[in-house]
Order: structure tokens, then C-alpha cells, then sequence
């Protein structure tokens, strides 16, 4: 994987039930390739996971580099999560999908100028995986609706 011509896959895409899972996979790869460009391996956002799954970037790293394939890692991150319940599961992902970031940092300047070039009507795009989306490239989001606005 060479980040350095292309985009990791979205941190909403799931591996064996978690998100970011496959963002972070990306990012291992391209880090033992030489091939991270501007992205950064281990940040915050890999951290949390790391925290979650119960292990850090080290140990990611070997279980990516042993990997023939996606699949091989993801039964590692099974392996990792066999502790955690699916309730557990389900309310990092949910947690995880709700990370606004403080948009007045200078780390989120490419992507609030993206927000507003792509889709400049779109002031509710203020979490941190649709942000990257919309950077990326990737379809604008379709608007968040909250539980009460859907009662």
C-alpha cells in the first residue's frame, strides 16, 4: 500500500466488526513499506483502537506483517476482541462514528477546506470520519439524524 499516491480506506469501513480497523491496517502497511507519505501511523485515532483491542502499534505491526491478507488480520483483531461483548463492540463504533474534532486546529484545515469546497451547504459535516471522507474524496455523507429528530 503507498499512501503516498493513494487514501487508506475510510475509517467507517469495518474489519471483523470495528471501525477503523481497516484504515489503520492501510496505514501499518504502508508504514513497514516505506510508503506512509503524509500520514501518520500510531496517531490518535490508531491509539483508541489499539487501547481497545487491548494492544498497541508494535504488535499491530507484526500481526500486519505475518498477514497474507485482510482476513489474517482480522482474525487477530477476533482473536483481540473475543473479551468484549457485542455491546461493547457496538458502543465503541458508535462512539467512535461521534468524535467531533476541534475544527479551529490547524490538523483539520485540509479537510474544513475540503467540507467547504465539496459540499460548502453541509455545516452539520463536523465528525471526524466523514471530515476525512469528504478529504478524501470519498461521496459526501448523507446528513446525520439523531434519535430524537427521527421520534
Amino acid at each position: 500500500m503507498d499512501l503516498s499516491q493513494g487514501y487508506p480506506r475510510s475509517g467507517r469501513e469495518q474489519i471483523a466488526g470495528l471501525m477503523m480497523i481497516g484504515r489503520t491496517l492501510d496505514k501499518a502497511r504502508a508504514s513497514l513499506a516505506g510508503t506512509l507519505g503524509e500520514y501518520i501511523y500510531d496517531c490518535g485515532m490508531d491509539r483508541s483502537v489499539f487501547d481497545f483491542l487491548g494492544t498497541n502499534a508494535e504488535e499491530f505491526s507484526a500481526a500486519v506483517q505475518r498477514a497474507a491478507s485482510d482476513d489474517d488480520v482480522a482474525a487477530f483483531v477476533r482473536a483481540k476482541l473475543a473479551v468484549k461483548t457485542e455491546g461493547a463492540i457496538e458502543a465503541w463504533n458508535n462512539a467512535f462514528m461521534a468524535i467531533e474534532p476541534d475544527l479551529s486546529r490547524s490538523a483539520y484545515a485540509d479537510a474544513v477546506a475540503a467540507v467547504k469546497r465539496r459540499a460548502p451547504q453541509r455545516t452539520d459535516i463536523t465528525h471526524w470520519v466523514d471530515l476525512i471522507d469528504v478529504e478524501e474524496e470519498r461521496p459526501i455523507p448523507p446528513p446525520r439524524t439523531s434519535a430524537a429528530a427521527a421520534g
